[in-house]
């Protein structure tokens, strides 16, 4: 049709790493219940998704603190029997003091920087609003 632009359909490309190497964390957006004498909950799901096999490791949680995301990876990594040499991630609040875009780069907070030497993993915020990175 006159007027109209063709859109570019390009798909993303998936790549794999060696085994153990290379996971990525995200938070789903959380889901809300009504429960009984209509009280909102929400629930959240942490899912840390294994690049090399897909394995997907999830779990509910009442909240996306940092103590809960600490606490969701330490578990992952103890389910696993390893750590992984590099995890990347969305640009959460909670692990982010400032996000990564495509003009500048990002700053991790100190506490996640702590884990991440504790447990000697590389830690790889995504592109704000681009989670191909």
């Amino acid at each position: 049709m006159k007027g109209l632009q063709q859109m570019s359909h390009k798909g993303t490309t998936r790549f794999k790493s060696k085994p153990g190497h290379l996971a990525q964390f995200e938070w789903k957006p959380s889901i809300n219940f009504k429960m009984k004498g209509n009280q909102i909950v929400s629930i959240n799901i942490g899912d840390l998704l294994l690049s090399y096999s897909r394995f997907i490791i999830m779990q509910l949680t009442m909240s996306k603190s940092r103590d809960v995301l600490f606490n969701l990876l330490i578990q992952a990594f103890e389910l696993m029997e390893d750590v992984l040499n590099e995890l990347v991630k969305d640009n959460m609040k909670n692990v982010m003091e400032q996000p990564r875009s495509e003009c500048r780069n990002s700053q991790i907070n100190r506490r996640f920087k702590k884990i991440a030497e504790h447990f000697n993993f590389k830690s790889n915020p995504c592109i704000a609003s681009r989670p191909r990175t």
